[in-house]
């Protein structure tokens, strides 16, 4: 009998094959019609089983790590919520890493001003600058030469970065703080308005061509929560010292 030249199952395939085959029997899809006349899969059932064998990155973390800790915040509505959200990031910020959000989360090719976006950056000067962070914490509201300015909430340590949210809300589009909410302000309203030191060692110029990702679109009822987490990545200096330097601009 001359030789089929029909191709061969893979290994991969072959193997897939017999796992499923060992498994109880589907009535609406039998183990044999797994693989039809052309040798390709039925999308829907191979998409179950390989991701039991090879988890996804939603498998590994969760497109949205905050939203246990919203929802909870909610129902027991904490009277210290400083102390709340402490307590909630400690549970998951092993977990969760800047490079990790990223590479897990939804997100997208641009900005929009007001709202919270955190990416990969960078910067064009990072030779002569004394530091620089690489995974900014940006809510964007202006156009600028090449790119856009925004501020960087890393730039202050945690205390401040919440006092200095809640401020920024008086200028909230939306109330209610649905995924839709934004900031509306610019840089020029701020600078005028006492109590908005905060801003100062926050502002910054970001080049579009040094954003090295995509960025990620914070949801408004994140924008606590992602505060407390210690995602940012100074290059050549510390945490420490940055927010020291913050604290003496804030001053003058």
């Amino acid at each position: 009998m001359p030789k089929s030249n029909k191709p061969e199952p893979s290994n991969l395939l072959k193997s897939l094959i017999k796992r499923i085959d060992s498994e109880p029997k589907q009535a609406e899809l039998p183990p044999n019609k797994l693989v039809l006349p052309d040798n390709k899969i039925k999308t829907p059932l191979i998409n179950k089983l390989i991701n039991r064998i090879e988890p996804s990155k939603k498998d590994v973390l969760a497109k949205n790590p905050f939203k246990d800790i919203e929802a909870l915040r909610r129902e027991i509505n904490p009277k210290n919520q400083f102390t709340f959200y402490q307590q909630q990031i400690k549970k998951i910020k092993g977990e969760v890493t800047a490079p990790k959000l990223l590479n897990t989360s939804a997100t997208k090719k641009t900005i929009s001003f007001g709202s919270m976006f955190l990416f990969n950056y960078d910067a064009k000067l990072k030779d002569e600058l004394p530091y620089w962070d690489a995974y900014p914490l940006v809510i964007p509201f202006d156009v600028a030469k090449g790119g856009f300015l925004g501020l960087n909430l890393h730039y202050l340590p945690i205390y401040l970065r919440i006092r200095f949210l809640e401020k920024l809300y008086d200028f909230q589009a939306d109330e209610t703080l649905t995924d839709d909410a934004r900031l509306e302000f610019s840089w020029s309203m701020t600078k005028g308005i006492s109590g908005l030191k905060e801003a100062e060692p926050c502002v910054k110029h970001y080049l579009s061509n040094h954003v090295t990702s995509r960025f990620m679109l914070v949801k408004p009822q994140d924008w606590k929560a992602i505060c407390f987490l210690p995602l940012q990545q100074f290059k050549k200096a510390s945490a420490g010292k940055v927010w020291q330097d913050s604290l003496m601009k804030m001053r003058k």
